[in-house]
This record gives C-alpha cells, sequence and structure tokens, in this order.
C-alpha cells in the first residue's frame, strides 16, 4: 500500500448557509471535516483518492522511467463538487514531483489542474507543452 499523500481538508466543512444539527452526534457530524487521503496504486497503475475510507476516485498513469503519462481521472458521482478531484490531482502532482518525473497531462483534468496552478507546469517538460497547449 502506497502512502498517503494528503492530509484532512478543511474546505469539507459545511457552508455557513446551512443551517446546523441540533444537538448529539449529529453536531458532531457538522463539525468535523472530511479525511481525504491520496495513494499511488502502483499495480493498478493509478492514484487512488478515498474519503473516510471509501475510494472516492482515480486517476489512471502510465508510467515509464521518469516519465509519468496522466491518462484519465475518475471521481465517483456521489463524491463530485466536493473538491476530490482537486485533491486527487494535486496529492499525484505532488507526488510526481518528489520523485522527479517529468508529466505527460493527456488527461483534460489533469491538464486544466495544471493551466490553472503555474506552479506545477515545470512537471511538464518545455519541449512538450505546446502537445497539451501549456
Amino acid at each position: 500500500m502506497g502512502a498517503t499523500l494528503s492530509a484532512p481538508r478543511t474546505s469539507d466543512y459545511r457552508t455557513s448557509e446551512e443551517s446546523p444539527p441540533s444537538e448529539g452526534a449529529a453536531a458532531e457530524v457538522y463539525a468535523r471535516p472530511m479525511a481525504t487521503a491520496v495513494r499511488d496504486n502502483p499495480e493498478r497503475e493509478r492514484y487512488d483518492v478515498h474519503e473516510d475510507g471509501m475510494l472516492a476516485g482515480f486517476a489512471q498513469y502510465r508510467r515509464r522511467g521518469t516519465l509519468i503519462a496522466f491518462i484519465h481521472t475518475e471521481v465517483d458521482q456521489s463524491f463530485e463538487g466536493r473538491g476530490v478531484g482537486t485533491a486527487l490531482i494535486k496529492g499525484a502532482l505532488d507526488d510526481a514531483r518528489a520523485q522527479g518525473l517529468d508529466v505527460l497531462p493527456f488527461c483534460p483534468f489533469v491538464r486544466r489542474y495544471i493551466e490553472h496552478h503555474a506552479d506545477y507546469l515545470d512537471l511538464v517538460p518545455e519541449s512538450r507543452r505546446k502537445d497539451f497547449e501549456l
């Protein structure tokens, strides 16, 4: 099993427009953030993201030497809109950086993430950036 790459996020609290539960266990759930963990699953060539221990999505890749090509990202419909996909891609790219890998973002979601987070652009080899319109 891979190492956990992301800590629990505070962004999963309910919004201030929602009414808090009145008391008891429901109030405890209201105040608790969701625990998000991203793990490399090399046997399946993908990064998995878990929310509170449940598989919420994955980013499929192909790795050859010092190159990792992200080809597909999928988040379970029941987890959409919670930032799970963003946490997944951030965790995967952070791990790629830690391993010194060059990234090829064939997956549109990964490409858009890099496009909107310029601090990850250096992971894409300069000679390949035009291929991804980066």
